[in-house]
């Protein structure tokens, strides 16, 4: 249960970073934002 978690976790910093970049449009929120988006996906597929 420790292990699925994580991917939730990774995709709603994501979110949260996209959301931000929004809100103050740096960027770097943005890549953030887009890559723990990609890292909580593929975590989430992989187990």
């Amino acid at each position: 249960m420790g292990n699925k978690s994580r991917p939730g976790l990774l995709v709603l910093g994501g979110a949260a970073f996209i959301l931000a970049y929004l809100l103050g449009e740096h960027f770097i929120f943005l890549v953030l934002g887009i890559f723990f988006l990609v890292m909580g996906i593929y975590q989430g597929r992989k187990n």
